[in-house]
Parts: structure tokens; C-alpha cells; sequence
């Protein structure tokens, strides 16, 4: 349930230790195949035309707060560059909504037991949430989804090469129980799990490299096929298959 150009510390029944090329009968090594393109330029340039821009390190729930209240009391973020790190920190009623495309210039941290929603009103296109640095998601976060409406967060942090899951500092790093997510390493690698315990991740994960520790789960969540991903309607990316390589 993870698609990586990079698998270590993994069940897996490929080999990364063999070279099908030379020896295709006895090597079973996985495909490497190019990752998607989903057009990074072209997302900055429209969130640099037509979004509103938040200066400084941002925390929801912190004195220097960039989310808006809605009428039912939750917080909501949207169209935005936050020019500097986001993140996610509320004391009470922890439930946070997105209603457009957010563009975070540093950082993106989501504590632990927040609930991150797609605006209601969105019905039929999913949001994108991207990052030029890393990502930290930890314990029990859950992404609700509107229909077909997802989210997805990609980080264009670089980890460095050959093994880019040697890094003390991965892409996206996730912690236990968060589900209904698609996370996008798109230069690095994205780590699932803790130190000490197994935990579950429900949605998919495409990146350079996946490092799943410690008896965690990677359960694909098959409605994630017919997202559709847009910032605006004439433009955009659909999930049209996904597959274990």
C-alpha cells in the first residue's frame, strides 16, 4: 500500500539487493518508475496571483493566528501562502477546516488529536496543502473527507541521496493512527510510524523513499481513486489508479 522508489526496513518480497537486469530469474526487484509530476511551478504561480499572503510563523490556536473563525466556531484556513511555518496547535474544539489550496513557505506541524476537514461547502474538488520544507504529522490526526473531496499534503523538502530514508530529518514524518490522507515526499522520503510501537496509517503515501518502522500498517483507502485534485476547475489532477509496486 506504498509506492516509493526507496524501500528499507520493509516485509516487502521484493529486492532491492539484486539487479533484474543481469539476473531476471532469480531477481524479484520492484519497477522504479518516475514519480508524478503535479506541477509545484505551476501552484505557486497561481497562489502568488490570486492568494492572500500571511507573513511570519503562523500557529492556529497561538496569539499569532492566520486561520479565521467560521460561524459554527471551528477554525479555517485558505488560499494562503504563510510565508514562514504552520502549525496546528488548538487547545479546544480541535477540529480545523480547509477551504482552498495553502501554500507554507517553512514547516507544516499538525499536534497530535486534531480533526482536519474539508470545508463543507467543498463538494466535489479536494484541496492541496503544500510545503517547501518538512512536514510532521503526530499521533491521532484524522482527515475527513467530503465525498470525493481529499486532501493533499506534499512537501518538496530534498533528503539527500542515494538513501534518502538515511536522513535524520525526512520529508513528512507520520506518526501513529492518522488516516485518510494523501501524502506527497516529492523529493524525500516520508516515515510512518514511531521509534518504539507499530501504528496504522489509512490513505496513501507516494514518495522518494517510504521507510514504514516497527510493525506499522499502511492500509490503502480505495476511494482515494476518485479524488480529483484542483485549484481551480479547468485545471488540475485526478488519482486514476494506484498500485503497489
Amino acid at each position: 500500500t506504498a509506492y516509493s522508489n526507496t524501500t528499507i526496513e520493509s516485509t516487502c518480497p521484493y529486492s532491492n539487493l539484486c539487479d533484474a537486469d543481469t539476473d531476471p530469474e532469480n531477481c524479484n526487484a520492484p519497477v522504479i518508475e518516475p514519480l508524478p509530476d503535479i506541477g509545484v511551478p505551476a501552484i505557486k504561480e497561481f497562489m502568488e496571483e490570486n492568494a492572500k499572503r500571511f507573513d511570519g510563523n503562523c500557529e492556529i490556536g497561538g496569539s499569532n493566528d492566520c486561520s479565521t473563525e467560521r460561524p459554527d466556531g471551528f477554525r479555517e484556513i485558505g488560499n494562503l501562502i504563510v510565508n514562514g511555518n504552520l502549525r496546528v496547535n488548538l487547545s479546544s474544539n480541535r477540529e480545523i477546516y480547509i477551504s482552498g489550496p495553502v501554500w507554507v513557505t517553512g514547516e507544516l506541524i499538525i499536534e497530535q488529536n486534531h480533526t482536519i476537514r474539508i470545508s463543507p461547502e467543498i463538494t466535489d474538488l479536494s484541496q492541496i496543502i503544500l510545503t517547501s520544507k518538512n512536514i510532521v504529522v503526530r499521533s491521532n490526526t484524522r482527515f475527513v473527507s467530503v465525498n470525493n473531496s481529499f486532501l493533499l499534503i506534499a512537501s518538496e523538502y530534498e533528503n539527500t541521496k542515494p538513501n534518502v530514508c538515511s536522513d535524520t530529518s525526512p520529508a513528512i514524518s507520520i506518526a501513529s493512527n492518522v488516516n485518510i490522507i494523501l501524502f506527497y515526499a516529492i523529493n524525500g522520503c516520508a516515515m510512518v510510524g514511531s521509534p518504539t510501537a507499530g501504528s496504522e496509517f489509512f490513505g496513501a503515501i507516494v514518495g522518494e523513499g517510504i521507510w514504514v518502522r516497527n510493525n506499522s500498517r499502511l492500509i490503502y483507502d480505495p476511494a482515494l481513486q476518485d479524488a480529483e485534485f484542483f485549484l481551480r476547475r479547468r485545471g488540475g489532477w485526478q488519482i486514476t489508479s494506484f498500485t503497489e509496486r
